[in-house]
């Protein structure tokens, strides 16, 4: 069928997906994410990134509708980002520069990267109030994971935690 496919994603959910008729359409596809307000058109492209075994100073996960419609590429250059992780709930980019549109992603910045042995010690130092994992794990195991991660006399601000084969980012959101 001929026409736009439009994805709209609100507070980082995919919402509503549209489908305009040749007539009505002003691209192949189009991510539009709100409260952002920011609407992203092109053609579908397959994701180019090379990957990277060490993270950059930066954690990018583009928006979902940015992933369904596949203009990722458009928004994140796949000369300065590389793929830290991908899964078949999220992709997570890495880089030394912050993206020129964060709106259309959550940004972290990297506090240190650690094997998934040396977590605990990592964690110690920084005794974060709350530990989140942005990676694939058992929904049964998930809170029982994060939670023998703290200390319940910690008080320090979130860390979030990012998988890339045996080690693990630590980083601090940033918006």
């Amino acid at each position: 069928m001929e026409g736009e496919k439009e994805y709209i994603s609100l507070n980082g959910r995919i919402n509503r997906f549209t489908i305009y008729s040749a007539d009505l359409s002003k691209c192949e596809r189009s991510a539009v994410v709100l409260p952002a307000a920011r609407r992203i058109e092109g053609t579908a492209d397959e994701l180019s990134y090379d990957h990277a075994e060490k993270p950059g100073r930066f954690l990018v996960m583009p928006d979902p509708a940015l992933l369904m419609a596949k203009l990722v590429n458009s928004s994140f250059d796949p000369s300065v980002f590389k793929v830290f992780e991908k899964d078949e709930r999220r992709l997570v980019l890495t880089s030394d520069i912050m993206p020129k549109d964060p709106e259309t992603c959550e940004s972290f910045e990297l506090i240190s990267f650690s094997s998934a042995s040396g977590i605990r010690d990592e964690l110690e130092s920084l005794k974060p109030g709350k530990v989140v994992p942005r990676f694939s794990l058992d929904p049964d195991q998930y809170y029982e994971y994060a939670r023998s991660l703290v200390d319940p006399l910690w008080v320090g601000e979130s860390v979030y935690l990012f998988k890339n084969g045996d080690s693990i980012a630590l980083a601090r959101k940033i918006n």
